[in-house]
């Protein structure tokens, strides 16, 4: 759960982007609260990916993105050595459906808050210069700065969610619980 924003002072970019990134995963939370094993393997259409094959793309994404890109450290997929753990060797942006699942989920879960929690971390510490640093995208001709990367990271995971969202209600379930 996000901090209230303490309104005694200026609202710094760390505090924006922190308020943002703290409540897509919130948001990432919420939708996968009361997911079942049946829930993250069901595909209403060969041409849709199961809840379980998005949720650990989100996942794993915010980890290359905010560890990798910006950072430029190794994967916490890597440093926490969740391959171990959760008996796959590639980190879960690299997942195709056939490894997918099973997917232990509470195992991930643990995953998912190490990943978070570093996130939230590193954006704690921006200073407001670092924010405009350029980040040349791998495989690319063009670079992003922090903050566009950030952007796009929270996007990425709120889009997610939402996809998840509809994917539970199409099998009678409740998306987000408002």
């Amino acid at each position: 759960m996000p901090r209230p924003y303490k309104r005694d002072r200026t609202m710094t970019p760390n505090d924006a982007f922190l308020l943002q990134l703290t409540e897509s995963q919130r948001m990432l939370d919420m939708v996968m609260g009361d997911i079942s094993a049946n829930m993250l393997a069901w595909r209403p259409w060969d041409n849709v990916h199961p809840i379980g094959a998005i949720y650990a793309h989100a996942v794993g994404l915010e980890d290359m993105y905010v560890q990798q890109f910006i950072q430029g450290q190794p994967l916490v997929w890597a440093s926490g050595q969740w391959a171990a753990r959760l008996g796959r060797d590639l980190p879960p942006n690299q997942w195709n459906l056939h490894s997918l699942l099973p997917l232990d989920l509470s195992v991930f879960d643990e995953y998912k808050h190490a990943v978070f929690a570093n996130s939230q971390a590193f954006v704690r510490g921006l200073s407001a210069s670092d924010f405009e640093r350029a980040i040349p995208f791998p495989g690319r001709n063009w670079s992003m700065n922090v903050a566009q990367l950030l952007a796009t990271t929270i996007a990425h995971t709120t889009g997610h969610a939402g996809e998840i969202a509809l994917l539970k209600g199409l099998q009678g379930a409740q998306g987000l619980p408002y």
